[in-house]
């Protein structure tokens, strides 16, 4: 994650997802201010999708995976920046976008349903992709554990 947390909650999220010859894969990280004020990972999250091609699903389920991992931790204050590189998926959070895919709105929602009873408040920020490596590289690592035998 780039960027400073001296204007933000001390709590930031980031996710990704991505598709690549017919595997796909999903991460995410859930990130604390230290006593040195240097952004730590806490938990990380990362799921393979086998039967996921479309990459606005993958990026949606590291989203999914993103609300799971605030749900479940006791990190406080209940207030986080949310990062991820694809543009559709944060506004469509955020309530300034629309998604037409009905199988990416059914893995959303639920996973929005249980943040908005979670007493949680996500802050979405949408980021370029160099600054949103290290979930990448979960996603990665999710979409290599999901190779589909050659046929």
């Amino acid at each position: 994650i780039h960027g400073s947390t001296e204007s933000g909650p001390p709590i930031q999220i980031s996710f990704d997802g991505g598709t690549k010859d017919g595997s796909s894969g999903a991460g995410a990280i859930l990130w604390t201010l230290n006593h040195q004020g240097a952004l730590s990972k806490t938990a990380t999250a990362m799921a393979a999708l086998p039967g996921v091609s479309e990459v606005l699903e993958a990026e949606a389920w590291g989203l999914k995976l993103a609300i799971q991992l605030a749900i479940k931790s006791n990190a406080q204050p209940k207030t986080a920046r949310v990062c991820g590189d694809c543009a559709p998926i944060t506004k469509y959070t955020a309530g300034q976008g629309h998604i037409r895919k009905q199988q990416v709105v059914a893995t959303l929602e639920t996973p929005l349903g249980n943040l908005a009873r979670s007493g949680w408040t996500f802050i979405w920020e949408t980021v370029d992709r160099r600054h949103n490596a290290a979930a990448h590289d979960l996603a990665t690592l999710a979409r290599e554990n999901c190779r589909t035998p050659a046929g």
